[in-house]
């Protein structure tokens, strides 16, 4: 009975699955033609899940740039903290004595009333080779001024006199000569806004004891004194070579003729302060008066154009004129040594010399040590080279050989191509021949002490002509800054650029 049934029943479900089996061909075959008719999104879908990775993707490599950012802005702050910090600490701890000991100084001079009673300008200068510890450390703390202060804080610090009506102040010529010369000391009692008052119209013209009335220093109007603009030109003057100020003279000679008028001057002028480091580096300071005038001064205007100003300038009147200055400027420099019967010491012009170079103290030291056995007894025996000095008039020939470097140093390098040692008969020819001088002897085996750093008697050339570039300009044509600001730029540039490398290359892969 079972077994029947269970045959009835696998018969019966036999008819309904081929009742049903038709039904279910007929739906795959619609599905089917369905399929093919409206195929399904799966592409689209595909396309939506690889939008939605690369979305992921973007998203991360957007945050691996903002981390990236992120680090490098630490770094940068980092770095710019720590240089900061150790810039401002290394200041501070250096200038700190040098100041105290210049404040104790100024306030003993005070208080005795020698401030009051040195004449301006006249007082000895204070040499750095001449000076003991205390007056070091000043005269170090006057050379960063010299170096890295804006114009306006080295006139106010080394002018020495301030009218007592309209408080303007005034340098005197050898205020001037003491602010490009490093190595000298400002006189005690003197300094940053410290000046000497005066009235101007009861002392008449200032005189020096170096110069007459005919000096350069009294082609400005104010009789011999020197304000801030006229400090301003000077410095450009004397940063500025011949062969710019002839394109100068050239670029504003409208018709041609070699001359410029008192209007086009005042171009001229202009472009000479863009053109050097001290004009470019001032900005006016209406807080402390020393506001640069766009016009000329009027004691160098007559002096250029004459009294009505209707005259005309040639590029060769005011080349003279620089020569003068420069001149003057020397024998000033040249006077602050004490000469005795006319002349200097060895010693003492080779400082003249070095002074602008840009040694180090271990290689300052090492010239200085070999310049002493060269001149200098030892062990009761003279040396190599006679002491005799330098006077002003051998100083003067060097300086109208320096004029011509730039020939010379063309000069000199033919022989170094050529292979030919540059001795000192060669070195003597060549003055001779290109700046048409005639050195003495005693000079070129100075410079040759200097400057022979194997004792072959053959020169270094290289470093010659550096050093005297530097003398030449008296350190004008050098960048006032520490090199701390440019470190900074140079750390802000490399950041920067990898900062974008690193933004451009995921893009760049995609």
């Amino acid at each position: 009975m079972i077994r029947g049934f269970g045959l009835l029943k696998s018969s019966s479900t036999r008819h309904v699955l081929k009742d049903v089996y038709p039904t279910n061909r007929i739906l795959s075959s619609v599905y089917l033609s369905t399929s093919s008719a409206n195929p399904l999104p799966a592409p689209s879908t595909n396309k939506a899940r690889q939008q939605h990775q690369n979305e992921k993707k973007s998203n991360h490599s957007d945050e691996q740039r903002q981390k990236m950012g992120n680090y490098y802005s630490m770094f940068i702050a980092s770095a710019v903290g720590i240089l900061g910090s150790s810039y401002i600490l290394f200041q501070r701890f250096s200038k700190v004595e040098a100041k105290e000991l210049l404040e104790d100084d100024l306030a003993l001079d005070l208080v005795d009333g020698d401030a009051n009673k040195k004449s301006s300008g006249q007082e000895m200068t204070l040499h750095k080779s001449q000076a003991g510890f205390r007056e070091r450390k000043i005269i170090e703390y006057e050379n960063r001024i010299r170096s890295y202060s804006t114009p306006d804080k080295i006139f106010r610090y080394f002018a020495t006199l301030q009218e007592a009506y309209n408080s303007t102040i005034y340098m005197v010529p050898e205020d001037f000569v003491r602010a490009l010369t490093p190595d000298t000391m400002q006189p005690l009692g003197l300094g940053l806004d410290k000046f000497k008052k005066f009235d101007i119209k009861k002392i008449g013209p200032y005189e020096s004891v170096h110069f007459g009335k005919d000096s350069v220093f009294h082609a400005f109007g104010d009789g011999g004194l020197i304000s801030f603009s006229d400090y301003i030109f000077l410095l450009t003057v004397l940063g500025t070579t011949t062969r710019q100020i002839k394109i100068a003279f050239k670029m504003f000679d409208l018709n041609g003729d070699g001359e410029v008028t008192l209007e086009e001057f005042k171009k001229v002028r202009s472009l000479f302060l863009s053109m050097t480091t001290t004009g470019s580096r001032h900005r006016d300071r209406n807080t402390t008066g020393n506001v640069l005038s766009q016009d000329v001064n009027t004691g160098l205007a007559t002096h250029f154009f004459g009294e009505n100003g209707e005259d005309k300038l040639t590029v060769d009147e005011f080349i003279e004129f620089k020569t003068r200055l420069q001149e003057e400027v020397m024998f000033l420099e040249f006077c602050s040594y004490n000469p005795r019967q006319g002349k200097i010491t060895e010693i003492q012009f080779m400082e003249i010399l070095l002074i602008h170079a840009n040694f180090g103290n271990q290689k300052h030291q090492k010239v200085v040590k070999r310049f002493k056995k060269a001149f200098e007894m030892e062990d009761g025996e003279e040396g190599k080279i006679e002491k005799i000095g330098i006077t002003f008039q051998d100083y003067l020939d060097f300086f109208s050989f320096l004029r011509s470097l730039r020939d010379v140093e063309m000069a000199l390098s033919f022989h170094t191509v050529a292979g030919q040692a540059i001795n000192k008969e060669t070195f003597k020819q060549v003055a001779k021949l290109v700046a048409g001088v005639d050195l003495s002897d005693h000079i070129i085996d100075v410079v040759f002490c200097i400057f022979d750093e194997n004792q072959d008697d053959h020169l270094s050339n290289k470093e010659f002509i550096a050093v005297m570039k530097d003398k030449m300009f008296r350190g004008l044509n050098k960048p006032k800054d520490t090199g701390f600001t440019r470190l900074l730029s140079a750390i802000m540039t490399c950041a920067k650029s990898n900062i974008v490398e690193a933004w451009s290359k995921p893009e760049t892969s995609q």
